[in-house]
């Protein structure tokens, strides 16, 4: 074997070798190496996403222990036979603004008594108990009441308002504005509704 053919010969060879190298040696390592970065990556998404959920759930449980009132929500809607409770509130919300007022509670069974849509439709074991009130007041004193009724501790809806100015019938058929306001609430109380 001369020179050339000897080293022509090793050339093939180292090539053959590299190439066998590459293919059976480091391409698996790589391959291997891929997974494995891969699966770190997925395995460090999933740990964010459970830290993400671990703080939102504390901050929420400290959300739910700073809640204030919690046990005045489940007698929020009263039974028909404490419903007198949240009477009491509506007339003590008219009294504290200096509301003149006067307060019809109407039975479903009433006669005469046109039946409205419910407030709220779909509703389980809750019954609606309709009222018509009746207020004299200023405006600013209208508006207070109607502040507290928005935060009285008993559920209650109104579902029409009307409002018009007090007047009286002077001399010349004149019309004078005395300053009041008249208000009609037509309303419901929620109540729980009878087993």
């Amino acid at each position: 074997m001369n020179g050339l053919t000897r080293n022509l010969t090793i050339f093939i060879s180292g090539f053959i070798l590299s190439v066998m190298l590459v293919f059976f040696a480091i391409k698996p390592v790589l391959s291997d190496v891929s997974r494995l970065h891969d699966s770190i990556q997925q395995q460090k998404t999933e740990s964010v996403t459970l830290d993400r959920q671990i703080r939102a759930f504390k901050t929420a449980q400290s959300d739910l222990s700073k809640a204030s009132r919690k046990s005045e929500i489940s007698t929020a809607i009263p039974a028909k036979e404490t419903l007198v409770d949240a009477v009491k509130d509506l007339e003590s919300a008219a009294a504290k603004t200096g509301v003149d007022h006067t307060l019809q509670i109407r039975e479903s069974t009433d006669p005469g008594l046109v039946k409205a849509p419910p407030v709220v439709s779909n509703r389980n074991g809750i019954s609606e108990v309709s009222y018509k009130l009746n207020a004299v007041s200023d405006f600013a004193g209208i508006v207070r009441f109607l502040d507290y009724l928005e935060h009285l501790p008993h559920f209650t809806e109104i579902s029409k308002i009307n409002l018009s100015a007090e007047t009286t019938e002077a001399a010349n058929n004149k019309v004078n504005h005395t300053g009041r306001i008249l208000g009609n609430f037509d309303g419901v109380f929620f109540i729980k509704a009878s087993q």
